[in-house]
């Protein structure tokens, strides 16, 4: 019987592999990170401490217009901004949840038909319907451990900015911490939450700071001298008038 296919036993070259070289970061001590930490801190400028200072006032400035705006309490709509927040700038961060919360407002309460903002898929949408539906936030952003820690002080630090308990450590609080720059898929890990925390902490207090005003400085300064600060990631409510007030004419970024 003809074999009516044909078999080319050409070889084919084969490319060599890359060899990959992983670096791996040693964990630094208490004291390196508060070394790090000081370090990033005293590079801030007028801008870095102005921003820091007031980033969270500001945030929750925005999240009280817009619970007036729909009509929810303060609680639930920091938690819906806090449970959409994960990857996105601030300004994408507003803008998402404002979404969520004029669609819910319009009657919307099926996920597939939420507009498709956020990152994750369809997950933290829910999040925020089940925050909207009566869920406490911080049970709804207690279901994953692993980036629970920093979107529940994140939400604390949104709802009261005045309360030193929190503070919202991502990966760039915690490359500031390490001395290094930390690429997308880095993560802070639950073992290293409390630790970076606990000095980020102690520092604010001993520059009679709040934590959460300690943690943005050097997020605004870390950021700015990284090349990575973008002014959507800042909220933008009262520094436009604290800039007017001091004649400056604008932001070194």
């Amino acid at each position: 019987m003809q074999n009516d296919f044909e078999f080319d036993f050409t070889p084919v070259a084969v490319q060599p592999k890359r060899n990959i070289i992983r670096v791996k970061h040693v964990c630094p001590s208490a004291d390196e990170i508060r070394q790090n930490l000081l370090a990033v801190y005293n590079r801030a400028d007028e801008f870095d401490h102005l921003y820091g200072e007031f980033w969270y006032s500001d945030a929750n400035a925005k999240c009280q217009e817009l619970a007036e705006k729909y009509g929810y309490s303060l609680e639930i709509v920091c938690g819906v901004v806090a449970a959409i927040s994960p990857s996105l700038k601030w300004e994408w961060n507003v803008d998402a949840a404002e979404t969520i919360l004029r669609e819910y407002h319009a009657g919307i309460r099926d996920v597939r038909k939420l507009s498709c903002v956020g990152s994750y898929g369809k997950n933290n949408r829910q999040k925020c319907l089940d925050i909207l539906n009566g869920t406490h936030p911080l049970i709804v952003l207690g279901k994953r451990e692993s980036s629970g820690q920093k979107v529940r002080n994140f939400f604390c630090n949104l709802f009261d900015p005045s309360n030193i308990c929190f503070v919202t450590i991502d990966r760039h609080a915690k490359g500031a911490a390490y001395g290094y720059k930390t690429r997308d898929t880095d993560i802070v890990r639950p073992n290293e939450y409390p630790i970076l925390a606990e000095c980020y902490k102690t520092i604010a207090l001993e520059l009679n700071l709040k934590p959460n005003q300690f943690q943005a400085i050097v997020w605004v300064t870390w950021r700015r001298l990284n090349g990575i600060l973008d002014k959507q990631d800042l909220p933008g409510i009262r520094m436009d008038s604290l800039a007017e007030s001091q004649e400056l004419e604008s932001v070194p970024f």
